[in-house]
């Protein structure tokens, strides 16, 4: 029997029919991937909500701002969509920019530039977004939100087929009548995921990383 390729215990019969790793190297490598996946779901989420209350904040403002504005009806409505376009937008930017302000600080720092370099570089890129959130207004909030959204998603359907691979890989060591190929298949899709997901999942690895049916 061959053994396994991450602990290089030797294969049962079960394992040897399905891959190249044991069977508990093969629940281990999903519940890192699924893990890892589910703590950077769960941060976009939180950024998502952070654009969100931003957003609401700042259209608010925009609302109170617009009525205070205008005189006449057609005036004031005018001044209050204006208003929630730039201000909802400014909350929109500062929410992202408040989002990435640590991640980007840390990777001008990676990069060698000094404290006040680093400091000077993430304000204007804030800066820029915040900007461009006041002209951008419900178009750069639905981008945002829209993405964060397709991001959840892939991340739950992953997760999700990992979950049920799982559950497919426990019934057939239980004498369970299973697709071989099709299990083998799955089982190296998890493979491969873990070899982008074993030590933190980033959205560029999202882009690579494979659902499992």
């Amino acid at each position: 029997m061959a053994g396994c390729n991450a602990c290089g215990k030797e294969l049962n019969k079960e394992a040897n029919e399905i891959g190249s790793w044991c069977i508990d190297c093969i629940k281990n490598m999903s519940d890192t991937n699924t893990g890892n996946m589910e703590a950077k779901r769960d941060s976009v989420k939180k950024e998502k909500l952070l654009i969100m209350i931003f957003a609401a904040i700042g259209a608010v403002g925009g609302i109170i701002f617009g009525a205070l504005m205008g005189y006449g009806a057609a005036e004031k409505v005018g001044s209050i969509i204006g208003g929630i376009w730039g201000l909802g937008g400014l909350g929109t930017g500062l929410g992202y920019f408040i989002c990435g302000f640590v991640f980007g600080f840390k990777m001008a720092r990676a990069e060698g530039k000094t404290f006040g370099e680093a400091l000077k570089e993430v304000l204007l890129g804030g800066l820029f977004f915040i900007i461009l959130g006041v002209f951008g207004g419900a178009i750069f909030f639905l981008i945002l939100v829209l993405r964060r959204n397709k991001w959840i998603k892939k991340f739950d359907t992953i997760i999700a087929s990992e979950n049920a691979a799982i559950a497919e890989l426990e019934g057939y060591t239980l004498g369970k009548e299973t697709n071989m190929s099709d299990l083998s298949r799955k089982v190296r899709i998890i493979a491969d995921n873990f070899e982008l997901a074993n030590d933190g999942v980033s959205l560029n690895d999202l882009k690579a990383l494979k659902i499992a049916q």
